[in-house]
């Protein structure tokens, strides 16, 4: 007969505890959803063709899985001010009081064609709108960041532990064709969806995760004015400022909402 002392069951019982606890929490977090966070940052430099003016469009986009669900964070500036006029309804004066930015949610199931546009992240009522208008409007879907015909590789780098891979124009066809383009690689965006470009992903079997795009100054002669250098930068980097939890219970309603309108 093969005896146990009493130090050897508790250790056992112990070790099928710590066991089980582990099991159970590595079961539930292969289970559940998790938000995963990145923001697409981008600066466009445009030339105003009737006086050469620089004008700069630049915003941030918040992009947040969950599950098969996605959603875009969409800022929107708001200007609080004190406005003087005159009696012909001219502005005198304006004090800027308070500047802010709020945001609004588009949110759709990845599996679907259509999302719904929500004013904020607590708000009821919701538009319904086309995933491919606002992917196009917003997102840059679709949009030429490679080109396989005209860009042809010049060097290859390393930098700041990125890749970076730098290709030349061959085919200038006019100036809406940038002259050097510049990519950046490196890991940390594995379970990120939004791309670039899925097949420059699979090259390197790294993220595109940076594209400046240099178009270069232009004297004048070529157009009555001369154009200076200007550069597009697209960009993903992690976003740490959002809400977990407040995600979590946004994406959640949006499930609940979304399987009542299956059923009805």
């Amino acid at each position: 007969m093969v005896k146990y002392s009493s130090n050897a069951i508790a250790k056992t019982s112990v070790l099928a505890m710590v066991t089980l606890i582990i099991f159970g929490f590595s079961s539930n977090r292969r289970n559940s959803d998790h938000c995963r966070f990145v923001k697409l940052v981008y600066k466009l430099e445009f030339i105003k063709p009737d006086n050469a003016e620089m004008v700069v469009m630049q915003d941030t986009l918040g992009i947040i899985y969950y599950g098969n669900y996605i959603a875009y964070q969409i800022p929107n500036e708001f200007t609080l001010s004190n406005v003087n006029m005159d009696k012909d309804q001219n502005v005198i004066s304006e004090n800027v009081i308070r500047e802010e930015t709020k945001y609004s949610y588009m949110v759709y199931n990845k599996n679907k064609n259509y999302g719904y546009m929500f004013d904020s992240i607590g708000a009821i009522k919701a538009a319904k709108v086309s995933v491919d208008s606002f992917l196009l409007k917003r997102a840059f879907k679709n949009f030429p960041f490679y080109n396989s015909v005209i860009d042809s590789l010049v060097s290859t780098s390393t930098k700041n532990e990125s890749l970076v891979e730098t290709r030349i124009c061959k085919e200038k066809k006019d100036e809406s064709f940038n002259d050097t383009i510049h990519y950046f690689y490196k890991k940390g965006f594995e379970k990120i969806d939004y791309t670039f470009s899925k097949y420059l992903d699979s090259t390197r079997n790294l993220k595109l995760y940076k594209i400046q795009m240099i178009f270069n100054p232009i004297p004048k002669g070529k157009y009555a004015f001369a154009v200076p250098k200007r550069e597009f930068l697209f960009e993903l980097k992690p976003n740490e400022t959002f809400n977990s939890k407040e995600l979590t219970v946004f994406f959640e309603n949006f499930k609940k909402r979304e399987n009542m309108d299956s059923a009805n």
